[in-house]
Parts: structure tokens; sequence; C-alpha cells
């Protein structure tokens, strides 16, 4: 936060605004191995084109990409030959080198306090935790736990999570998506299928009765109602305009004024 503030004061004085937990790892319940977010902007642009079609086909839009996405990463995998994928394994030598210089004091089988020209540190093996959070957050080992792992002569990478090997993603993507046949080929669960192509059921379209009488149009459109001059009515009785013989009330005025 102190960081943060040394950048935009405004920032940190907004931010504390929220609950932490929100905002802060370390608040979060479970364990998000460093990913603050679930990324569904990037799914909405992944299927940016494919969002104003019909339901069906958005669903045959996403499978189609996934089937893709998943033949890529089996690719992309096969070609590695770390213990851990790409992102993983910098990080862990980055904690390497770090870890070559702090001093390990160990306190017993587990337990570790290591000192740094910064701070000192507790790290527990048993428990895979640092006092600094950073393996617990990331799942990977800090460079703490790392120089007390190295001191003791353990393996680092058999201290990491396992879905950052590369085994764990190859395992990950290693399932097939089978393609999706084409609707004529669809059949409830459990129906067996059919002989031939000639069995095959072909669904028409619903049979449309035409209503009796003429059908109704609109001939008139909206400049030509505009257009169109009005007609005057003329009453045959007082000779005025306006109105009707059945409405003229000239009669009527003069039988009232004669009264």
């Amino acid at each position: 936060m102190l960081e943060i503030s040394e950048v935009s004061s405004a920032a940190a004085k907004w931010l504390q605004q929220f609950p932490p937990s929100r905002w802060a790892l370390v608040y979060f319940e479970g364990t998000r191995y460093g990913h603050l977010s679930s990324n569904i902007d990037e799914f909405n642009k992944w299927i940016l084109e494919a969002r104003e079609l019909p339901v069906i086909q958005v669903i045959e839009r996403i499978h189609s990409k996934l089937m893709a996405e998943f033949q890529d990463r089996q690719m992309k995998s096969n070609s590695w030959f770390s213990v851990l994928a790409p992102s993983a394994e910098k990080r862990m030598i980055e904690a390497i080198n770090h870890a070559s210089a702090y001093q390990v004091l160990r306190s017993d089988e587990v337990e570790f306090e290591v000192l740094s020209p910064e701070r000192s540190d507790i790290v527990n093996i048993g428990t895979h935790s640092c006092s600094c959070r950073g393996w617990q957050l990331y799942g990977i080992p800090c460079s703490h736990a790392v120089a007390a792992l190295i001191s003791c002569r353990k393996d680092v990478y058999a201290f990491t999570e396992k879905c950052f090997t590369v085994a764990g993603y190859r395992e990950a993507y290693a399932e097939t998506i089978n393609p999706i046949p084409e609707k004529i080929g669809w059949r409830k669960l459990g129906e067996a299928p059919p002989m031939d192509d000639d069995d095959a059921q072909v669904v028409r379209p619903p049979k449309f009765r035409r209503p009796p009488g003429r059908p109704e149009k609109k001939r008139i459109c909206v400049e030509e109602e505009l257009n169109r001059q009005k007609h005057t009515v003329h009453c045959s009785r007082c000779n005025q305009t306006g109105h009707y013989k059945t409405t003229c009330k000239a009669e009527t005025m003069k039988s009232i004024e004669q009264f």
C-alpha cells in the first residue's frame, strides 16, 4: 500500500474503500495461485464473433474453439522438456538465484530460519509454508523455501503444486473433445443407432394452414398519408362545412329560439 501511495495517494485512498478480499491475494478464501481475475472479459473477447449468434450456434462455435485450443496445447506441451511449465520454471529459476545469497539456520527436521539482507523468514517444509506467504499464495516454493530445501538436500521441484508441472499440464489437456455429428444423427440416450441412412428420421417443418379470407395488407405508407388531401364534408341542411346533415345543430338551435 505504501508503494501505491508513492505513485498516487488518490489511488491508495480509492482502493481502501473496498474490502481487502477483493484486491489482496492473502485475504482470498482458498488458493488462487497468484491469479486475481477470472478472465471473464478475455473469454468474451474469445467468442466475440459468436456472441450475436443463436444459442446453438454459439455452443457450436465454443465447441470448435475448444477443440482447436486443446489440440494446440497438447502439441505445445510435447515440446517441453523441463519439470515445470515455462512460466513456473522461470519463477523457480529466479527463486534459486535469490536463494544462493541467503543464510539458513535449521531448527528441526522441517522448520528453518532463513536470513536475507532485508529480513528473516521462518520456513516449514512440512506444511509448505513461509512467513513471507509467497509459497502459500503461488504454490511454488519462494526463495526462502528454496534455500531451506537446498540446505537439507531436498528436491525443490517435488515441493511444487502438481498443476505447475509439465506432467500435470499434459494431463489437464489429455482428454479429447469429440466432434459433434450433424443434427440428423442425433438420438436419445439409450436409443439404438439407425441401421442405415435410409432409416434416419428427418424432421420436417410443421404444416401451416392458411387462414380463411384475404390476407390483410397495409397499403398506405406514411408519406402517402401525409400527402393525402383531406376531404371536406358539407351539410345539405344549412349549407355549412365541417359536419353532416345528421349531426347538424342548426335546426335544433332554431327550434330552441322559437320556443
